[in-house]
């Protein structure tokens, strides 16, 4: 598949998960596509009158089901009949109502995965009726949704000329950030969109701010690496107000150059010869890119962040928060960061005279949203999901509402969720921590600290076998009981995104959930539903014609069709900034996801992590 034709969507044979299809959609006339349209609004209609009349519908005699429809407008609002309503009418809407309508699916906290693959094969087939802005808008949308299949790569296959054909900075800028987030690795879309970026580096300013920031994420060629940064060098007085993102991003690059080496000495000199300081995050982004470079920590820069570490006693939950989305958005690990983060969060559990008046607040809506979600939008507030759970267990005696400690009941959770991921290092702290949620404010929390606090338990029971402690594990398992059955009444509020957290945390314990009687709904639930997944990450130098996709909760991976063996490929941006890329230094996330695809496919396949720049020794291999 690496020496396709133009039109190489025509050939990719996709809809069946293969690489390549046995079928080749795009070739359909468009009254062919209209026929198949037609067909399935025949079958449609009738799969929503039976499901209409399984759910006690009344429907009057000899009206039709349309009309039936008009007299029920009640029923528009169910999550069941917009779903339906949305496969009946995709195939007589036009680019900009297909637009609209995944826009409106984005905005939603829940989606079906059959309603995105119907409008995806729709966009397949009338692709050709999409002006190139229209089907950027598509890709970024997809983005937000955070799916991306082989229908979505054909897409891309057929009209990638069209989208790259203008000297467009921005065009390139806004794609490179979609190929990142939808794994578009796949050389017959890549290829044009490096080229076109290299046959123009000369026209961009800003937008390779943002490109650098991505390209790392793309398995980009050492030529185009190098290319990125000559620029950088070249121009380094017009980028300079971004110097330290510059050199963050570039040090991710698999192929770093001699010249970025000159940008970092060039930068703690000017500094140096000021006097100047720089900001909390700029300081974050250079240890980061220092320590992946493997250079001596001695610089004037460490040393005014030493400094300044020094200074900082105490910190409010915002900015708790906001310290270690800077330390994983870095991949930093970082042992005075860590001491400072915990000293303060240590305070803010035990220390009970310096309590929020709760009275007239919503104990279910965090206090710090804005900050942990990024988003400035009131939400209407709902009933607290843990109501009916309290209730059911008044028995317990749990706290009065005037007890509760609210940095516990707001921020902790996701505290505990980031300092797991950032794999610190004392796990009995991280372990008495989620203790205090559990224990007295299980029935409060909502489902999106449920959802943090059941990967919190799943990330430290996955370290946990390494250990071999059997104890802790059962306790661990324990836990993960208690949490899925406070998530069982609520879990069908959680977003996409904590969906598929939910879903791998379920796969992990599945065996525990399988067995408990109180989870059997649940459990049937996860086991057949589907959440929606990405594409494979893939290098150049694949013989796509061997291999295969295979799905594993919300992630994919190439298989080979002759020995069977699933191949999980890494990039630099999957370990913590360190120069030595091996397995102890592997994002806990990602080490989830390789024991969850092991738990799966293990017994009949061998899984194989590959990175090309894993040293001797690392436990992973290094051919691709």
């Amino acid at each position: 598949m690496a020496a396709l034709p133009g039109r190489v969507g025509r050939c990719l044979k996709i809809r069946r998960g293969q690489l390549p299809n046995s079928r080749c959609l795009s070739s359909c006339s468009r009254g062919e596509a209209n026929q198949r349209h037609d067909v399935s609004l025949q079958q449609g209609v009738s799969l929503q009158h039976d499901v209409s009349l399984q759910q006690g519908v009344s429907l009057q005699h000899d009206v039709s089901l349309q009309h039936s429809v008009s007299l029920h407008p009640a029923r528009r609002e169910s999550d069941a009949y917009r779903q339906y309503e949305h496969l009946l009418k995709v195939g007589s809407k036009t680019p900009e109502q297909v637009i609209n309508l995944l826009s409106d699916i984005s905005r939603e906290r829940r989606c079906d995965a059959e309603v995105v693959k119907t409008i995806t094969n729709h966009v397949y087939d009338f692709s050709e009726d999409y002006f190139p802005p229209q089907l950027v808008q598509v890709l970024e949308i997809y983005a937000k949704l955070k799916y991306s299949n082989e229908t979505l790569l054909g897409v891309v296959c057929n009209r990638v000329n069209d989208l790259v054909n203008i000297r467009s900075p921005l065009r390139v800028k806004i794609l490179t950030n979609v190929y990142k987030q939808l794994n578009l690795h796949h050389p017959a879309v890549k290829a044009p969109l490096m080229s076109h970026l290299n046959s123009n580096i000369n026209d961009y300013k800003n937008e390779l701010v943002s490109i650098v920031k991505n390209v790392s994420y793309l398995y980009v060629d050492a030529d185009t690496s190098a290319n990125i940064i000559n620029r950088i060098a070249t121009n380094y007085d017009y980028y300079d107000k971004d110097g330290f993102t510059i050199i963050e991003a570039c040090s991710r690059l698999d192929a770093p150059q001699e010249v970025l080496l000159e940008l970092v000495n060039r930068k703690v000199k000017q500094l140096h010869t000021n006097g100047d300081s720089c900001s909390f995050k700029n300081f974050v982004k250079f240890l980061s890119a220092y320590k992946r470079l493997g250079l001596k920590e001695n610089t004037y820069i460490h040393t005014q962040f030493e400094k300044k570490l020094n200074n900082i006693k105490l910190l409010p939950p915002e900015n708790v928060s906001y310290v270690l989305l800077l330390m994983l958005a870095s991949k930093l690990r970082h042992e005075g960061l860590f001491d400072l983060v915990i000293i303060n969060v240590e305070n803010f559990v035990n220390n009970r005279n310096e309590q929020l008046s709760l009275e007239g607040k919503n104990l279910y809506v965090s206090q710090g949203e804005k900050c942990m979600r990024g988003s400035g939008e009131r939400e209407e507030l709902s009933p607290p999901p843990g109501e009916k759970h309290a209730r059911k267990n008044s028995h317990k005696g749990y706290p009065q509402q005037s007890a509760y400690n609210p940095y516990v009941l707001n921020f902790l959770p996701f505290h505990l969720l980031l300092l797991t991921l950032l794999n610190y290092g004392e796990k009995n702290t991280l372990k008495h921590l989620l203790n205090v949620c559990v224990l007295d404010y299980l029935h409060l929390y909502d489902t999106s600290n449920l959802v943090n606090l059941l990967y919190v338990c799943t990330l430290l029971a996955m370290e946990g076998e390494e250990g071999s402690k059997g104890v802790q594990s059962a306790e661990l398992e324990q836990t993960a009981q208690e949490i899925f059955l406070a998530l069982q009444y609520v879990y069908k509020k959680a977003t996409i995104n904590e969906m598929k957290i939910l879903h791998e945390c379920f796969l992990y314990f599945q065996r525990g959930v399988e067995k408990n009687p109180k989870l059997v709904k649940l459990h049937d639930d996860l086991l057949h539903s589907e959440c929606l997944s990405l594409l494979p990450s893939s290098h150049d130098n694949l013989k796509f014609e061997d291999l295969k996709i295979v799905r594993c909760a919300s992630s994919s991976y190439l298989q080979g069709k002759t020995d069977s063996t699933i191949y999980f490929y890494l990039n630099r941006n999957d370990f913590f900034s360190s120069n030595v890329c091996g397995c102890d230094d592997l994002l806990l996330s990602v080490k989830l996801r390789a024991n969850i695809l092991r738990r799966q496919y293990g017994g009949a396949h061998a899984v194989q992590m590959v990175y090309p720049g894993g040293a001797t020794g690392s436990g992973l291999t290094s051919k691709g």
